[in-house]
């Protein structure tokens, strides 16, 4: 099966891109700016409880000292990723001095018994620091740190031949193994470097087109609010056109009267269709952005006033939410806003002919979860409503915006109809507590 094609980004996705690389390779470099430390400070204290002496001593001191400095100053000084592979080369040549430098130690200043080198635990570092050059999401960078490293080996091997003599050198069996560990280790770190550095790429380019979708989305939200004034207009004249009518003969008033109810209904379609667009923009936006705690108990005191305000003649009952209960929603407080707004004009609605005369908004907390309960005694569910809606002339967008948003936001809704006549909706949000989201199992909806 084929894959889809990506669309390619801008030049200015591209940089973008590129520095989204640099900052994350930059958080992982301080990390190991704090790790080099340790190593370095370690091999300082261990070089003092032996009190080595001599040309050996300064030796090893020497590269200790610069990677130090290097490793703090990029921790006080550096705050922005550097551009260029210099800075991410140097911290790599760096980690490799620190491997070789533990390993040169015990070939200048051979204990007694003598431990080949390649047969202490200092050799891992080795390994460790070849793998590493990986983690700089540069694949020159991890050829480099497994050349720096391989070559680091073989001039360990010719040191401690040189100092120690041919019995106490590693067999060649030995070396080859080691060998073998440190391309393999190389070979990883490519494979890190290139695969991580894929997956930011995709990443970053996801949200970027996200991004541009969103915008993209607002625009189409623009259009729809001129088209409305387009409608309105329209409409207006089309009415015009329906009294002009009486005035007319009566053949021509009847052909008129008749283009103009066709011409209502026609613009009545077309607001309906922009209105299912506007919607639909509004929930893809609310959606964009990740699930955000938000406070039950104010939103649904505005809502309440609003929809009592809109149908005075429903006895809306809205129980006591309990204070400091939030809920995790995508597109926060308005999203949360637009749910229960919805949710209480269809109950108040009902089918479109017989609406409810009492409705009830309910909040009870069950496992990690909020449950907002709409109670009405109206018609009930229809068996099969046309479009998603209960009304004859609705499309369901209302509907489709909550469950939307719910969905997004890691809940589910449902419904059911009532015994006695009417119909529960059931909207189940993850509980968020003290501001932030809720317990992990809450994304999965339960």
């Amino acid at each position: 099966m084929a894959r889809p094609a990506v669309l390619p980004l801008s030049a200015q996705a591209d940089a973008e891109v590129r520095r989204s690389i640099a900052a994350s390779a930059f958080e992982i470099e301080r990390l190991i700016c704090w790790g080099r430390i340790g190593f370095y400070a370690a091999l300082m204290l261990h070089f003092e409880a032996y009190e080595q002496q001599g040309f050996g001593r300064t030796a090893c001191m020497g590269p200790i000292g610069i990677g130090l400095v290097f490793s703090i100053y990029v921790l006080l000084r550096i705050h922005t990723p550097p551009k260029g592979l210099a800075f991410w080369a140097f911290s790599v040549t760096a980690d490799a001095a620190a491997a070789h430098v533990a390993l040169a130690s015990n070939v200048l200043w051979p204990s007694t018994p003598y431990f080949p080198i390649f047969r202490i635990p200092e050799a891992a570092g080795i390994l460790i620091s070849t793998m590493a050059a990986g983690l700089r999401l540069s694949l020159p960078i991890a050829v480099w740190g497994g050349f720096l490293n391989t070559l680091g080996i073989l001039s360990l091997l010719v040191l401690d031949r040189a100092i120690s003599g041919p019995a106490a050198t590693p067999s060649v069996a030995t070396v080859v193994i080691l060998l073998i560990l440190v391309v393999t280790a190389g070979i990883l770190a490519a494979i890190i470097a290139a695969g991580t550095r894929r997956i930011v790429i995709r990443a970053t380019g996801a949200a970027l087109r996200a991004e541009q979708a969103e915008r993209g989305l607002g625009s189409v939200l623009a259009d729809c609010h001129d088209a409305r004034s387009v409608l309105t207009s329209a409409r207006l004249s089309a009415e015009l056109v329906g009294r002009i009518a009486t005035m007319a003969a009566p053949e021509q008033a009847t052909r008129l009267k008749l283009a103009s109810e066709r011409l209502l209904q026609d613009l009545g379609q077309v607001e309906r269709l922009i209105t299912e667009v506007n919607s639909r923009a509004i929930t893809h936006l609310s959606t964009v952005d990740p699930p955000s705690a938000v406070l039950v108990g104010p939103v649904a005191e505005r809502v309440a006033r609003q929809v009592q305000d809109r149908f005075p003649a429903v006895r809306l009952r809205a129980q006591m939410i309990p204070e400091g209960l939030h809920v995790a929603v995508s597109g926060g407080p308005v999203a949360l806003h637009r749910i229960l707004l919805n949710l209480l004009c269809n109950a108040c609605e009902g089918d479109g002919i017989r609406g409810a005369s009492v409705v009830s908004l309910e909040a009870q907390t069950d496992d990690g979860f909020v449950e907002l309960r709409v109670i009405d005694d109206g018609p009930g569910i229809a068996k099969e409503p046309p479009h998603g809606s209960t009304k004859a002339d609705g499309i369901g967008v209302g509907l489709r915006v909550v469950k939307g948003i719910v969905e997004a936001s890691g809940g589910r809704t449902f419904a059911q109809a009532l015994a006695n006549g009417g119909t529960t909706v059931v909207v189940r949000l993850p509980r968020a507590i003290d501001g932030e989201q809720g317990p992990a199992n809450a994304a999965t909806g339960g």
